[in-house]
């Protein structure tokens, strides 16, 4: 595809965000993408809200534990950017109505130190538009809207620990408004396995 097709797809990915309808373009059955191009399109759309004074805070790495094989019935691995803007505090009321289809899904976040290895570890909440429109799920879809990724939450007490110290932990849960939700096994295939939206 052309350069000036996906920078209008990233475009149209970027009023889609805007108006709280990620990735309508999906719903039309024409649309057919490679990965790479799916990519090319994120990076545009991260441009954009860059440009509009927003910034990449961090990466997310998805799509690679056996549930969300599973549940998605393609496997990764994936990359996306986080938003400084989608950062949210412990204890911050998000509005559902903010998102389209929202889901929750408990996560580990890494610091990387200037050296490129883990410099520390917390636990964090990922928020996800959980919205596909074509109608088969495929990684394009999934990496051209910026891995369906909406934000994270971050611990009210952000206590980071280096990846040893979290050696022996075995269980995180996710809270909402003091209700525990979901409860599961911390590692597993390389990341925290339970959840999901």
């Amino acid at each position: 595809m052309d350069p000036t097709s996906l920078r209008s797809m990233a475009a149209r990915q970027w009023r889609d965000y805007q108006w709280g309808t990620p990735g309508t373009m999906f719903a039309d059955p024409d649309i057919s993408l490679t990965l790479d191009e799916a990519y090319r399109i994120q990076m545009e759309y991260a441009g954009l809200r860059c440009a509009a004074g927003d910034a990449v805070a961090g990466y997310k790495v998805g799509c690679i534990g056996s549930g969300v094989v599973e549940q998605f019935g393609m496997s990764g691995p994936i990359h996306a950017r986080l938003f400084r803007s989608e950062i949210h505090s412990s204890g911050e009321t998000l509005r559902y109505r903010a998102y389209a289809n929202p889901a929750i899904e408990g996560e580990m976040a890494l610091r990387i130190g200037v050296d490129g290895g883990i410099a520390a570890a917390f636990p964090v909440i990922e928020l996800h538009q959980f919205v596909f429109r074509a109608p088969r799920k495929t990684l394009a879809e999934l990496v051209a809207n910026n891995g369906i990724n909406a934000g994270v939450v971050i611990p009210e007490h952000l206590e980071a620990a280096s990846l040893e110290d979290w050696a022996n932990a075995r269980i995180l849960s996710i809270s909402v408004n003091r209700v525990n939700v979901e409860t599961g096994a911390l590692w597993g295939h390389g990341r925290w396995c339970a959840g999901g939206p």
